[in-house]
């Protein structure tokens, strides 16, 4: 019991590498809820260990997110969303447990293109940095299935606020750029797509480029191979 309490507080205090001489999970970072692993023996170990310690009488939801992370990592898809939905479900509003579950279910459902599953989890997902990553790829996404410009200017809107809350990092600021170029290209073309300032065949690469390095970073954030050690 002394061990699973402890194991509990050092998740919860987000001090993994700090708890006694030894890290508990130093590979498993609560506040992106997907991890980094060598081996699937090492990710079945985490998620073992987890799973003991949680009491199904009394739950806790940010302990529940993380095994539902870690069960989507196993590939057990039904059983990451059915643990990220309860500990959604019964965190407090405006928790860390909460708005992380509800950005991780935003990235399961999108990399399953369930895009109507996403709605109920807007609003939590944008107080969490994966959560707001999470909305850009949704409207990206939304802007290559329906090639709507105003879906590309969320995304744009919602990078934007990253930065305004995280900082801009140098790859956030080509990718925002990307999106910047798009849509200028989009708004030539929408005003006078017969003239030669309209570059369709330059529009469609640019836009290929956007679509394939979202899918790759939304493959990122989940830890799917192979970046599962990255």
């Amino acid at each position: 019991m002394k061990t699973q309490l402890k194991l509990i507080s050092c998740l919860l205090l987000l001090l993994l590498n700090s708890c006694g001489s030894q890290a508990v999970f130093p590979s498993v970072e609560f506040d992106s809820c997907f991890m980094n692993y060598t081996n699937i023996s090492e990710l079945e170990t985490k998620l073992k260990t987890l799973s003991d310690s949680i009491d199904l009488e009394n739950p806790n939801p940010p302990v529940m997110t993380v095994v539902g992370c870690l069960h989507y990592q196993m590939n057990q898809t039904d059983l990451a969303k059915q643990w990220l939905k309860k500990a959604f479900d019964i965190a407090k509003e405006n928790s860390s447990a909460k708005n992380t579950a509800a950005a991780a279910l935003g990235l399961i459902h999108l990399k399953n293109q369930e895009h109507q599953l996403i709605t109920p989890y807007i609003m939590a997902a944008k107080n969490n940095h994966l959560g707001r990553w999470m909305l850009v790829m949704y409207y990206i996404d939304f802007y290559r299935k329906y090639n709507n410009t105003e879906y590309l200017g969320s995304a744009i809107k919602y990078i934007q606020e990253k930065h305004e809350t995280e900082g801009i990092t140098p790859a956030t600021e080509r990718f925002l750029n990307q999106m910047k170029l798009i849509q200028s290209i989009e708004n030539i073309c929408k005003d006078t797509p017969d003239s030669e300032t309209c570059q369709l065949a330059t529009l469609n690469e640019e836009k290929r480029y956007l679509f394939s390095t979202a899918w790759g970073f939304l493959s990122m954030l989940l830890k799917q191979a192979p970046f599962n050690s990255i």
